[in-house]
């Protein structure tokens, strides 16, 4: 029996690092009779390398209404797909950290997938990283303004997008044990003391439970994953939010402030992201302590309840000195002037392409290979 390998996350736990990787070694992967497929399906903002979304998709009809139909054929078409893999394949990997919350939204989605993939012949194993929470939340946020929020982080943490947030990891194991039984369960902890593989990553430790290393044919290509923006320019994002035109992460000035900062990041390695008002990271963190303990002590074995071995550093909370922010919008506003003379750069050269090929040299040319018999 096949088995699918659904790696639901938690956001914020490398995923898009390791759904890039994957797919990015397909070859060595194969070799291991493991799969990583690209099922075809592709949704609006969600990367191509999701390859789980369809199981958790919404699609609405032209008046913004919920197309059921639309979605359950995505489901099923998507779960077939995978049925056939499961011919060729002894472990097919799925992934999607947006399931973590999205399932919420559907009462019966997990004892309908274990129905659904039962049916088909399908075993399953869910594999999931657990990120501390006051770090999560930090890195959530940036997210947030990234794609577009104007909050600020103490407003952020009274708003359901916050509140609602299912960081209680014990309990939503529990729920996921109670369907498929704790040996159904992959779980790990998102933090490099506690990494498995000779280099201590994400990606080693994510091979590992294969039993699989990266010298095994794994290839990992030098570049940064869905950087966050970082103090001065998180900062910078979030103000340049309040006007729509320069929302989210599809604009002009998101794209400078991406280079100008990609430029940087070797003078901005000190740690960065301090949101909390100092001793409000311990303070956010007691909500959950009885919580992560008994994830601790019943889902890994670990009768001191520690699940989390990296101690909570207090540092002061980040500052955003006025000189320095207008040092650094200079600077983004000087690439987005480079931008746009990039870019109308180009297009004068496509104008003068067309013009060649359109004009009256361009006719010319083209009568003298028709007569030729050079072009068709």
């Amino acid at each position: 029996m096949a088995t699918v390998y659904l790696h639901i996350g938690t956001p914020k736990t490398g995923t898009t690092a390791l759904q890039t990787f994957l797919p990015a070694n397909e070859k060595a992967l194969e070799q291991h009779g493991i799969c990583y497929p690209d099922l075809h399906f592709r949704y609006r903002n969600v990367g191509s390398n999701r390859n789980a979304r369809f199981l958790v998709a919404r699609h609405f009809d032209k008046d913004g209404n919920r197309a059921y139909a639309k979605e359950k054929q995505d489901y099923e078409t998507g779960l077939d797909r995978v049925q056939k893999l499961a011919a060729q394949y002894e472990k097919i990997i799925l992934s999607d950290e947006g399931i973590w919350w999205d399932s919420q939204n559907w009462d019966t989605f997990w004892s309908d997938l274990k129905k659904n993939l039962e049916k088909r012949g399908l075993d399953i194993r869910i594999i999931v990283y657990f990120r501390r929470q006051d770090l999560w939340v930090q890195s959530h946020w940036a997210q947030k303004i990234k794609e577009g929020a104007t909050y600020r982080f103490e407003e952020y943490l009274q708003l359901p997008v916050c509140t609602t947030y299912p960081l209680d990891y014990y309990q939503y194991m529990r729920k996921l044990a109670e369907v498929f039984g704790k040996e159904a369960l992959i779980l790990r902890v998102y933090e490099k003391e506690q990494y498995r593989g000779e280099e201590h990553s994400i990606l080693s430790d994510f091979l590992d439970i294969f039993g699989l290393k990266m010298s095994d044919g794994f290839v990992m290509e030098q570049q940064i994953y869905n950087t966050s923006f970082a103090d001065n320019y998180l900062e910078l994002r979030r103000r340049m939010n309040q006007y729509p035109n320069l929302r989210g992460i599809d604009n002009i000035f998101a794209y400078a402030t991406k280079d100008v900062q990609n430029k940087n990041i070797l003078d901005r390695l000190a740690p960065h992201g301090a949101y909390f008002d100092r001793g409000g990271a311990q303070a956010f963190l007691e909500e959950f302590a009885e919580s992560n303990a008994a994830l601790a002590r019943e889902f890994f074995g670990r009768e001191d309840g520690r699940l989390f071995y990296a101690e909570v550093r207090e540092r002061p909370k980040t500052a955003y000195e006025a000189e320095e922010l207008v040092s650094d919008l200079v600077e983004i506003c000087s690439r987005v002037c480079e931008r746009l003379e990039e870019r109308e750069i180009r297009e004068e050269k496509k104008k003068r392409l067309r013009y060649r090929d359109t004009g009256p040299v361009g006719n010319t040319k083209h009568w003298l290979k028709r007569k030729l018999g050079m072009e068709a």
